[in-house]
């Protein structure tokens, strides 16, 4: 009846607004609240205070569950109520609007109006989900062609070492022979070379698969000399 925050609030400053209407709200919200034993009686003022009250006072005084939810709309619809709604507010940016977590309509026009702006609403919503699901399938796709990508990439450089091993006895041969006679070069395949600028001369020499004979060996004979030089620091 009397918490002991409340009332000590109300001793320190008696003529403070804000304490009287803290310490007034309790005591008659504890009355409406402890009024439910009374049965069918009506909660009321008493009879010694000789007041007037009209049906509306009577109804605002003992509100129906009904009157309890309408309130509870009313007072989300505007002023601090709305604020507290902040989190559930979104800006409509079809017309620049606030539309609220609650929203009073007060005409056919304003239910028929809002009717509208939930179906519009609703299609851009079915609009954006269908956009999000093909960025997802999208980004779904381009994943796993990257992964192939990798893969091929990966089964690539692993045969092309894989027939790096099995030609070397041979290049290192071809090699050693034009290192005594650079005609060798010369009676090559054109495959021989460019295996050799590929995989055994070092730097490997770039677009081997494209060029003619003649700069295959004009290649070979400058790769030779490194070869020669890199066989002697060896």
């Amino acid at each position: 009846m009397k918490p002991k925050e409340l009332m000590d609030g109300y001793k320190v400053n008696k003529k403070c607004p804000h304490r009287q209407k803290q310490l007034f709200d309790h005591f008659t919200n504890f009355a409406a609240r402890s009024h439910w034993k009374n049965g069918d009686e009506e909660l009321q003022p008493s009879t010694w205070l000789n007041l007037d009250i009209t049906d509306d006072q009577r109804r605002l005084l003992a509100p129906k569950p009904k009157d309890v939810v309408r309130g509870a709309i009313l007072n989300d619809t505007m002023g601090e109520g709305a604020k507290k709604k902040l989190a559930k507010r979104r800006i409509n940016f079809w017309d620049g609007n606030i539309s609220s977590y609650s929203r009073v309509l007060n005409s056919e026009e304003q239910l028929s109006n809002m009717k509208e702006v939930n179906e519009l609403t609703a299609v851009l919503g079915e609009i954006r989900a269908e956009n999000e699901q093909e960025r997802e399938s999208r980004a779904k796709l381009r994943a796993v062609d990257a992964e192939q990508r990798e893969k091929r990439k990966a089964a690539a450089a692993e045969a092309a070492e894989h027939c790096k091993a099995n030609l070397m006895p041979q290049l290192i041969a071809v090699a050693e022979a034009a290192c005594a006679n650079e005609a060798v070069l010369v009676t090559a395949s054109a495959g021989q070379l460019r295996d050799l600028l590929h995989f055994l001369f070092e730097p490997p020499t770039v677009g081997v698969s494209s060029m003619k004979k003649d700069a295959l060996i004009a290649a070979a004979k400058v790769g030779l000399e490194g070869y020669k030089a890199h066989r002697e620091q060896v």
